[in-house]
């Protein structure tokens, strides 16, 4: 998960942990989030945690 605005973690941080990881990764854009998706939007965070948990 990445937040779209977040400015501690950027995208080029992600893409190369996603990178790392190879096919054990799975990337979620987090629109609209900063760094901290529990105070800029919970319920999105929420059902990404629970779609990633379904499969």
């Amino acid at each position: 998960m990445h937040g779209e605005n977040d400015l501690v973690v950027t995208k080029p941080m992600t893409d190369e942990i996603v990178e790392d990881l190879g096919d054990r990764a799975t990337y979620k854009n987090l629109e609209g989030c900063g760094h901290s998706p529990l105070i800029d939007d919970l319920d999105q965070l929420k059902h990404t945690i629970e779609d990633y948990l379904e499969r």
